[in-house]
């Protein structure tokens, strides 16, 4: 069993492993939102372990945490909409949905999480659907 502790003085650490206590995978991000680790694909098979976050998240160039999507993460998918009118105009259309699925804004739009199975990242007019294979910074 993980015990997490609460980090209030490194939010991004904690966060993480409460995600990942969730069975979500995590990885590290700096400052131009790409992983802060050189190589991450394997996070698309396996949840990094409590002592690779800590120490991900213990270095100063990380700035952001990503969240890997596809069957790792239980299949979790993003709408990831670039502004915040196409997604307006989607939450019109599928009011049921807005209002149960988890939605960040984020600095350019907005982010909607659900879970699919077998999805893969397909470009939109505007945005994307994330899925397998791609992630997303939180």
């Amino acid at each position: 069993m993980v015990h997490i502790r609460a980090d209030g003085d490194k939010p991004l650490l904690h966060e993480a492993l409460r995600l990942r206590s969730m069975g979500i995978s995590v990885l590290p991000i700096g400052r131009d939102k790409k992983p802060a680790i050189r190589k991450w694909q394997h996070l698309q098979q396996r949840i990094a372990s409590e002592i690779e976050i800590r120490k991900w998240f213990s270095r100063a160039s990380v700035t952001g945490l990503g969240i890997v999507l596809g069957a790792v993460s239980g299949h979790l998918v993003v709408r990831d909409f670039d502004e915040e009118e196409a997604f307006e105009a989607w939450k019109a259309a599928y009011p049921q949905l807005a209002a149960t699925l988890p939605i960040v804004k984020t600095h350019r739009g907005v982010h909607v999480y659900a879970r699919m199975p077998d999805v893969a990242t397909t470009k939109l007019g505007d945005g994307e659907l994330r899925g397998g294979g791609a992630y997303v910074v939180a």
